[in-house]
């Protein structure tokens, strides 16, 4: 590199420093910034390489501490289906005390807020202050009379995460 002197009439300027690949500006062309042959291939395979490591690194972490966060949902949506189905249990139950009867199947859980056609003066609710949803996996709640696990009486279950009847994840008043 050479220093030229400038022909502008300003001398409180620093001179201008050329090179043989530097544009008009004085700063050195995109030409001699890029990377050449084989070692700039290396250095960009390297940081690609150490990218892909951290980031694997990464994910085996949060995979590792995802898990008991994830079974956390899990316990929470099986304890609001227990409670939810503790609820229609009682709120069925004291239908029956009320009218002397369960709520038929063709009824289902609607008569625990609505008067049923049938016995309707004995009817003394609406025995639930909300309207039946579905269970946390977005399942409805089962009511069967009989009942198949409480012959006697009824059964009230969630299908759980699986939505099959059956199922070992199912959750009832059993």
């Amino acid at each position: 590199m050479k220093v030229t002197d400038s022909s502008d009439p300003a001398p409180e300027r620093m001179p201008r420093l050329t090179h043989p690949d530097a544009s008009p500006l004085g700063y050195a062309s995109n030409h001699s910034l890029r990377n050449e042959g084989i070692g700039g291939r290396a250095v960009a395979l390297l940081v690609f390489l150490v990218s892909a490591v951290v980031i694997v690194i990464g994910g085996g972490i949060l995979a590792a501490w995802m898990p008991p966060w994830a079974h956390r949902s899990h316990q929470a949506k099986v304890a609001a289906a227990k409670q939810e189905i503790a609820t229609l249990a009682g709120a069925i139950e004291s239908f029956r005390l009320d009218t002397g009867r369960y709520p038929t199947r063709e009824e289902g859980l609607a008569a625990l807020r609505a008067r049923p056609a049938v016995d309707g003066q004995s009817w003394t609710g609406p025995y639930l202050s909300h309207q039946v949803l579905n269970d946390p996996w977005g399942h409805p709640y089962i009511y069967r009379v009989p009942g198949e696990h409480n012959p006697r009486s009824f059964d009230v279950f969630s299908t759980g995460p699986s939505g099959q009847e059956g199922g070992r994840d199912n959750i009832g008043n059993w």
